[in-house]
């Protein structure tokens, strides 16, 4: 295109001999004006032109990936149900979003010989790692349901406790319970201690009331 615009331009100059000075300088302006804008055209088309060369790396800035500091109580051996309740809204208020961010945070909140229980999660240290470890942790420290009743029945408050705050303080013991789970426990007591012992479990939480005393009788009648 620029060598076109320069032939023809010479070939004016060749016929323009015979024009005024003023015509000839005002047509010699014109060209200045659009061959300056050829060259801004070329040198915009040059700025976009792929050159081959790599694009510059952005540098991670290792800070961003840095764990924010975790201001939170121990893990409660006693209460682990609630106490990862409480503890996914410190992160959700931290902006700790990521699972591996989230089982980092976890690990500092572990004493010796809770930590010791997720060595195999540690060693993989898979994806879910930190869904891993919640559901180990609660399966287990939770007590069973035979368990929580008994200690939801059998707890005091302290001296000058207020009611309210006791509540408070037990009252997720019985997340989650029926009340066929308290009669079972209340009747079930009164059976001698081994049968007791082997109905507190699995048989406590996965069987009716009534086909729970029927074992029991069983069970009492063959010890």
């Amino acid at each position: 295109m620029a060598d076109s615009f320069d032939e023809f331009y010479l070939e004016w100059l060749a016929v323009s001999i015979n024009l005024p000075e003023e015509k000839a300088t005002e047509i010699k302006k014109a060209h200045n004006k659009l061959a300056m804008n050829c060259d801004n055209t070329l040198i915009a088309l040059n700025c976009v032109h792929d050159t081959g060369l790599e694009p510059a790396k952005v540098q991670k800035d290792p800070c961003k990936d840095r764990l924010p500091k975790v201001e939170f109580r121990p893990f409660n051996k006693t209460q682990p149900k609630l106490w990862f309740e409480q503890l996914e809204v410190v992160f959700a208020s931290s902006s700790i979003i990521s699972a591996e961010h989230k089982f980092a945070a976890l690990l500092r909140l572990m004493d010796d010989t809770t930590s010791s229980l997720l060595c195999s999660i540690t060693r993989n240290l898979s994806p879910t790692a930190y869904d891993d470890a919640k559901a180990l942790l609660i399966k287990e420290f939770s007590l069973s349901k035979f368990d929580r009743v008994k200690a939801y029945l059998e707890a005091v408050p302290a001296p000058d406790e207020k009611l309210t705050l006791f509540n408070s303080r037990i009252e997720s013991l019985i997340d989650g319970l029926s009340f066929d789970d308290v009669s079972k426990y209340c009747l079930l007591r009164y059976a001698p201690a081994a049968v007791r012992l082997q109905l507190s479990g699995s048989s406590f939480d996965d069987k009716p009331l009534a086909d729970l005393l029927k074992e029991a009788d069983s069970l009492t009648q063959c010890a």
